[in-house]
Formats: C-alpha cells, sequence, structure tokens
C-alpha cells in the first residue's frame, strides 16, 4: 500500500510499510501474494537501516550492515572484493573459512592459467579448455555442473510486421536447429521445449514445444506472403559467444529463405532498444530467474503491463492475462501451477519467443576444496566451505 503515491512523488514514505519496533517490519499489500516473502529474499531487496543510509548517502553500499556469515573488508571497483568471516554469525561453527577473495573482471582464459597455478581455489572453464576438461578423468572429477534457471531465447515483436502475424513466428520456431546451439556450447545447455526452466517450480516436462522442420517453416512463410528478400535485423549482445550463437540462427534461416543480418549492441544500449516499441524486430537475449516461481516469468516477460520494461516483444493475449490475474493470489501450489501452465501453452502456441536452450553452468574447484555446492538460485552460498591443510587461510573464490 502507498508504493504507487511513493514512486510519484505524492508521499514521502509507501503507508504500507511500518516498523513497529527496531527488529520488525510489517508489509500491508494491496492484495494477496503468496510469493511475497520469495521476493522479499531477493538481494536486492535487502532491509537497509534508515540511519546507516541517512549518514553515508550515495555510498552507504560500500558500509555494509547485516546478519550473514561474512564481513566486508575491502571492496576495490573493477578489481576484488575482500570478505572476512562474521564472528557474530547465528550458526555455530559457521562460516568455516576465515576469509574470501574474488576477483572481478578475470575472463575464463586467465582464471584457467590461474587455476592451473593452484593461485585460485575456483575457476570457471573456458571454451577451449572445456573438452580437454572433460576428456580427463582427474580435472572432470573436480567439475560441479547445474541447469541454470534461465532460458535463451529469440524474441519477436508481435507489433511489428511480418512479426505479427503468428505463422511467421511460428516459422521461425521450426526453422531454428537448436541441437547445433547447444553442440556450439560444448553441450554445456540443455534445448528448451518451454518457457520455464527445469528445476523451477510449476516446470512442465510435457510441454513438446516446436520440432525442427525447415518445410514446415517455409511453407508458413509462404502461406504469410513473406517473400524471399526478407532481411530482419537480428540484435544482440556485441559478445563473441552471442555472435556465434547469432551466426548459427542466420545459417538456419538462410536455409527457409530469411536472411537475417545481425547487430551486435553494447548491453545498456541494447536494453534500451528493445524497451522502445517499433525499433527491434528480432533480438536474442535471455532471462533468469529471480525467485523461484513462473511469476517470475510469465507474468514479468509476457504480461500487457510489463510494455517498455520486461516484456520486450510487445506480445498481449486476453486469455493469457486472465490466467496470470488468476494465479498470482492462489496459494496452493498445484493449483497455482496448473493456471500458469495454461498461460504458458498459449504463450507457447502464440510464439513469441523461439525459447532456445537453458545453460548448464560448470565449475572447477582444486582438490582441496570440500563443501562447495553450485546454488540454481545465485549468488552460491559459501559458509560451509572449507579448505584443506593446503588452503589452510584465505580461500581464493572466482
Amino acid at each position: 500500500m502507498g508504493a504507487d503515491d511513493l514512486t510519484a512523488g505524492r508521499a514521502a514514505s509507501a503507508a504500507g510499510i511500518v516498523t513497529p519496533d527496531p527488529w520488525t517490519i510489517v508489509f500491508h499489500l494491496t492484495a494477496p501474494d503468496p510469493i511475497f516473502v520469495h521476493k522479499l529474499a531477493m538481494p536486492f531487496a535487502a532491509a537497509i537501516p534508515r540511519e546507516v543510509v541517512e549518514q553515508w548517502g550515495d555510498d552507504f553500499s560500500r558500509h555494509v550492515v547485516g546478519s550473514g556469515p561474512f564481513k566486508l573488508r575491502e571492496w576495490l571497483s573493477g578489481q576484488r572484493l575482500v570478505l572476512v568471516r562474521n564472528p557474530h554469525y547465528f550458526k555455530a561453527g559457521e562460516p568455516r573459512l576465515d576469509a574470501i577473495v574474488e576477483q572481478i573482471g578475470v575472463d575464463d582464459e586467465l582464471q584457467w592459467l590461474k587455476f592451473e597455478a593452484g593461485e585460485i581455489d575456483v575457476s570457471m572453464i573456458p571454451p577451449a579448455e572445456f573438452p580437454y576438461v572433460m576428456k580427463t578423468p582427474s580435472l572432470k572429477a573436480l567439475t560441479l555442473n547445474i541447469v541454470t534457471l534461465s532460458t535463451e531465447y529469440l524474441g519477436m515483436n508481435c507489433r511489428m510486421k511480418p512479426f505479427d502475424d503468428v505463422r511467421v513466428r511460428r516459422a521461425f520456431n521450426y526453422a531454428i536447429r537448436k541441437p547445433k546451439l547447444t553442440a556450439i556450447l560444448n553441450g554445456r545447455g540443455v534445448i528448451a521445449h518451454g518457457v520455464l526452466p527445469p528445476g523451477l517450480p510449476g516446470y512442465d516436462p510435457t510441454i513438446a514445444g516446436y520440432p525442427y522442420d525447415p518445410a514446415k517453416a517455409r511453407a508458413l512463410l509462404e502461406e504469410a506472403g513473406v517473400g524471399p528478400n526478407f532481411a530482419p535485423v537480428l540484435w544482440m549482445r556485441a559478445d563473441e559467444s552471442e555472435i556465434i550463437h547469432g551466426e548459427s540462427i542466420q545459417q538456419d534461416l538462410a536455409l527457409v529463405g530469411v536472411h537475417a543480418v545481425l547487430k551486435p549492441v553494447a548491453w545498456p544500449p541494447l536494453l534500451e532498444a528493445v524497451r522502445q516499441p517499433n525499433t527491434v524486430e528480432l533480438v536474442s537475449l535471455g532471462w533468469e530467474a529471480d525467485f523461484p516461481d513462473p511469476q517470475n516469468f510469465l507474468e514479468v516477460l509476457f504480461a500487457r503491463n510489463q510494455w517498455g520494461s520486461n516484456n520486450d516483444t510487445f506480445y498481449a493475449n486476453p486469455r493469457v492475462e486472465a490466467l496470470l490475474a488468476a494465479a498470482a493470489p492462489v496459494s496452493d501450489p498445484q493449483r497455482r501451477y496448473e493456471l500458469y501452465d495454461a498461460a504458458q501453452r498459449i504463450i507457447m502456441a502464440d510464439a513469441p519467443w523461439v525459447v532456445l536452450y537453458h545453460p548448464v553452468t560448470y565449475v572447477i574447484r582444486q582438490p582441496w576444496v570440500y563443501g562447495y555446492v553450485l546454488n540454481p538460485m545465485r549468488p552460491t552460498r559459501l559458509e560451509q566451505v572449507r579448505i584443506a591443510e593446503r588452503g589452510k587461510g584465505a580461500a581464493l573464490h572466482e
């Protein structure tokens, strides 16, 4: 309650947030929200004491106040973070590390060199080294992997011709060879059949998606009146791996008579462009869960009120809107997921996205690292990680 007045500048605080004592925050909501506690658990939703913000102003984030297992010792922008053990942590015996140093801005190749030299304890695996690691038993045994709660997709602007025609959008779904994309990733991806990733509550493994069928794609394009000179601009991040994926998609589309033009763009202007109507007709993007519920994908990315925000395809369907509205207040998980599943099936039939794959994260840790577990909801928890005798002292975490 009161959030609209606060954001519009009509009030100095939100009437629906009350602090009856120094240890309690009470939220009064305008409507039932069974997953409100999930939203409160997001890192950027942490409660900050007013006096800390008033003391430090815009610099308050560098003067962390919290109750976690570690304390911030040092933060050099673009270089490193140093965290040290919090002696007041409420769980006895945790954390098990004295300190963590996280090096920032170190690419995968340099991480790998440092890892091989024993200078860091946990590292990403560069694409060029990944096949070697997986073929070497001693190294493969040190790897960890997890299917991320994210979906990579090709978005089509439903308000721009010819993508306002569902036949064209379905044609693009039939035209893309997803196994080729995951092969480029050396298998570090699970082919997507629906919007929701595996591991997310409400995921439905029975959704079949669109098989690779270039003949059907060509027939749909011809039926929709799309001629051989169609050359849509495919926007993407100016990143080497993104460009490689874009070239694969470009090749697939060429086989059905579509001549996509690749447009690599830096991340900030890309994000701004996709939020403008009638600007980006085709875009390669991804979405990762902020909280473990289908609402975080289906409502955030496909609701009409998200135009100009996260609904970058400018998609809308009244039937989907009704299902999203019906699901939002439902606390019974089975019924909630049934409603969201019905919405997802309509979205897949309307095809504003070509769902591509769900990335798989791989890391490798040194043999002296114990208790390191990948978390589907980032960041990885480190309070139970310990270092054997060789690494006694500060653990270096990439």
